[in-house]
C-alpha cells in the first residue's frame, strides 16, 4: 500500500514538473515571437524612413548560407565523365587539366570544376527536345536544372542551364549546351568539382543585409522604393588553392531590378 502511495506521489511530481517546464518553453516561444515582431515593426520603419517599401512576403528569417569549400575529385570526375560520354581512357594534359576520350566524344575537366564536352557527329540524338535532353544530361551530372534560357538559328540550338547546390540556386554558373538539328554537339561550364566541406566562416542574416543594402542606397545611389523578395542563393568561384568556393549571396529583387550582396562582406556583388 505504501508503495502505490509513493509511485503515485511520484507521478504527481513528475506531472507538475512537466507542466511547469511546458510553461517555461511557452513562455520562451511567446517572447521569442514578440522579439520577432517587434524586430519587423522596427526593421519596416527604418526602410520606411529612407524611402523604400518593404513587402510584407519577403521573408527576413530565411537563415543565412554557410560557405563551402571544394576539391577536386578525380574518381567522381570520371564517372561524371563517364555518365556522359560513356567508357573513356583519360590523359593528363598538365596544368591541373584532365583530357577524356571515348567513341561517343572527348571531354576536358579543370580543377576549377571548368569542363567542356564535344561530341562525334550524331552520337548523342536529341530525346524529345533541345531541354529535355539538356535536363537528362545536368541530371547525369549529379545537378538539379532550375531555370533554362533557349536560343536558335536555322541549324543551331543553344541551350543555357541554371542549376542548384543543395537545392539553392548557383546564380553565376549556366552550363550551355549546343544542339545541332538532331543532336547535341558541345557542353562547356563550371560545375562543382567535388564534395563540400563548410568553412567556418560566419554570414550574416536577412536584417543584417537589409540594413546594408539601406547603406548602399545611401552611399552608392542604389535607387528603389519597394523591396519584394529577399532570397539567396550561391556563386562559384575559384579562389580557393586548388579547388573553388560557393559564396553566400543575398538576392534582393525591388522595383528598380534585382541587387546581391555577398553574405560574407556585406558588399555588392555582380552577377
Amino acid at each position: 500500500m505504501e508503495s502505490k502511495k509513493i509511485k503515485s506521489l511520484i507521478i504527481a511530481v513528475l506531472l507538475m514538473l512537466n507542466i511547469f517546464l511546458t510553461g517555461i518553453v511557452i513562455t520562451d516561444k511567446t517572447a521569442a515571437v514578440a522579439a520577432v515582431r517587434a524586430m519587423k515593426n522596427d526593421l519596416f520603419e527604418i526602410m520606411s524612413q529612407n524611402g523604400v517599401r518593404l513587402s510584407a512576403d519577403a521573408d527576413i528569417e530565411s537563415p543565412s548560407l554557410p560557405k563551402y569549400i571544394m576539391f577536386r575529385d578525380l574518381a567522381e570526375e570520371k564517372q561524371t565523365a563517364e555518365k556522359v560520354i560513356g567508357k573513356s581512357s583519360a590523359a593528363d594534359l598538365g596544368g591541373n587539366v584532365l583530357y577524356y576520350s571515348s567513341d561517343t566524344g572527348k571531354a576536358t575537366f579543370r580543377g576549377t570544376g571548368e569542363f567542356d564536352v564535344s561530341f562525334e557527329p550524331g552520337k548523342f540524338p536529341i530525346e524529345d527536345n533541345a531541354e529535355q535532353t539538356a535536363k537528362n544530361v545536368l541530371g547525369k551530372m549529379g545537378l538539379t536544372a532550375l531555370d533554362m534560357l533557349t536560343e536558335s538559328s536555322r541549324e543551331i540550338t543553344t541551350v543555357t542551364v541554371f542549376y542548384a547546390f543543395n537545392r539553392i540556386p548557383v546564380c553565376n554558373a549556366g552550363i550551355v549546351f549546343t544542339f545541332s538539328e538532331s543532336s547535341l554537339i558541345f557542353i562547356s561550364g563550371q560545375r562543382p568539382p567535388g564534395k563540400p566541406r563548410i568553412a567556418e566562416e560566419p554570414a550574416f542574416g536577412a536584417v543584417t543585409i537589409l540594413m546594408r543594402f539601406i547603406d548602399l542606397i545611401n552611399t552608392e545611389g542604389y535607387v528603389c522604393s519597394e523591396i519584394s523578395s529577399l532570397t539567396t542563393c550561391f556563386t562559384i568561384n575559384d579562389t580557393a588553392p586548388g579547388g573553388v568556393v560557393l559564396v553566400p549571396i543575398w538576392k534582393i529583387e525591388t522595383d528598380s531590378g534585382d541587387y546581391y550582396i555577398n553574405g560574407l562582406t556585406g558588399g555588392p556583388e555582380a552577377i
